[in-house]
């Protein structure tokens, strides 16, 4: 899978960082959105009164250490008291979306381990999905849910899945044609599809090449009767221009863009050389606490 640009400090870990740390002026005004992955997080810091970015940050660790992302959380300095409040989105692949209708919170474990197999250790959360009439369920390691209440007091928690579903069904709702989101990370494809204010399906593929990410969306546009030739299709997260992934989808979904951040809130200066699809969850998770 392709990645994005990096720079490496140690054999240990990689880091990639822009923008500024914020003034002593804007300490107890700030936000952290915090983006945890398979064996990575990535962070940033809004000013919640100018309504802008200005931290981003990604730490990448092998194995997915529990020491490793521990630690260089205490290296970032950033203290609780310097929040005013936080968000995490924990992405995991044991997730599964169900009916708002049919929901009900003695059965969640039971409706999540029907599709995926669960430990002990695992403890099962769930998050709306207002717009799509629907409950997210997915489950989260007890360890890290701890770790998280306790560092942050009162962080919300959520789940990737959510913010791509209500973003999109927010931004396309007037859109009458279907259109395709494909969201690319950590060896994983989520793909959904929307059509006007209704979401036709949502999904995660475990990928390990770009032919892996084509198929899937090529099999989800043929169980929808999509054609691929004049379906639109917006790309975000770790995929750029110049990748070979993007080249693929190019000659077979002539009709790809990558998808804009949200206008309501702005990256700082420092920022805007970051491409605005590579961190569209993180940079949409304060909307969608909000």
């Amino acid at each position: 899978m392709e990645t994005g640009n990096r720079t490496s400090e140690s054999p240990a870990n990689t880091t990639s960082s822009s923008g500024r740390f914020p003034a002593d002026t804007e300490l107890g005004n700030l936000h952290l959105s915090l983006l945890w992955d398979q064996a990575s997080f990535a962070y940033s810091l809004l000013n919640k009164s100018s309504r802008t970015f200005t931290l981003t940050t990604e730490q990448l660790f092998p194995n997915n250490r529990e020491d490793g992302w521990k630690n260089a959380w205490t290296e970032t300095g950033i203290k609780q008291d310097r929040l005013a409040s936080a968000g995490v989105l924990y992405a995991t692949p044991k997730f599964t979306l169900i009916p708002k209708g049919i929901y009900s919170e003695d059965a969640s474990r039971d409706v999540l381990a029907f599709n995926h197999p669960l430990s002990e250790e695992d403890s099962v959360m769930a998050h709306p999905c207002p717009l799509a009439q629907a409950v997210l369920l997915y489950a989260i390691p007890r360890s890290h849910k701890t770790w998280l209440t306790d560092t942050f007091k009162g962080i919300h928690i959520s789940h990737p899945m959510v913010v791509l579903i209500e973003s999109m069904l927010k931004r396309y709702r007037n859109q009458d044609s279907p259109r395709l989101l494909l969201h690319v990370h950590e060896g994983h494809a989520d793909v959904l599809v929307t059509k006007g204010a209704g979401l036709q399906l949502a999904n995660t593929f475990v990928t390990n090449v770009p032919e892996d990410v084509l198929y899937y969306v090529l099999f989800t546009m043929e169980q929808l009767e999509l054609n691929p030739e004049n379906t639109q299709v917006g790309l975000a997260g770790d995929i750029h221009r110049d990748s070979p992934l993007y080249e693929l989808l190019s000659r077979y979904l002539p009709q790809t863009v990558f998808e804009e951040s949200s206008d309501q809130l702005k990256l700082g200066d420092a920022l805007r050389s970051i491409p605005a699809h590579r961190y569209f969850t993180l940079y949409h998770e304060f909307l969608c606490e909000s």
